[in-house]
């Protein structure tokens, strides 16, 4: 979770954002603070803690259920792991109608059409071919050897469901 910290150094003269770790000097006030200096350093208290706000909303979290059932030893919602990242499965059944290099060229190894995939595994849906794959594992969609493991009878198909739904609501239609 994103932290900010704002901090005023040395009687008003540097304003600091401290966020991750890392320090950001937004101005440094030299001169002796007066009415037109206090309402700079207050707009600039205001936009720096909406930018701070406004960043760890756009971040999406990986829910507790996925770091319970061991998803996260392969996964993250933004960047792709072992497996590939949950956006961006969420991008291919979604959006692009195709799994792999179709989403990223850079990072994945094959691309497989998805209407191809659910007709191969007679599924109707992409949700039900996910709860599946997650269920049974398997390779070939993302990558040419790395595969998926079986996650049934260890995670519960109300779970797998569960979590099959949240990976696909990161990118709607």
């Amino acid at each position: 979770m994103c932290r900010a910290l704002a901090v005023f150094a040395k009687r008003m003269e540097l304003f600091r954002i401290v966020s991750g770790g890392k320090a950001f000097a937004l101005f440094q006030n030299k001169s002796i603070i007066n009415g037109e200096n206090m309402k700079s350093i207050f707009v600039s208290m205001i936009a720096a803690a909406g930018l701070v706000v406004a960043g760890s909303a756009m971040a999406t979290d990986m829910p507790e259920l996925a770091k319970k059932s061991g998803c996260t030893a392969c996964h993250t919602v933004e960047k792709k792991l072992v497996g590939p990242a949950w956006r961006d499965v969420s991008k291919a059944y979604n959006k692009v109608g195709a799994t792999g290099t179709a989403v990223d060229p850079k990072v994945y190894q094959t691309t497989q059409k998805v209407a191809a995939i659910l007709k191969e595994h007679g599924k109707a849906t992409p949700e039900a071919w996910l709860v599946e794959k997650v269920s049974k594992g398997g390779k070939g969609d993302w990558f040419t050897t790395t595969a998926m493991i079986p996650n049934a009878p260890r995670v519960s198909q109300a779970d797998i469901k569960t979590l099959v739904d949240f990976v696909l609501g990161l990118e709607k239609k």
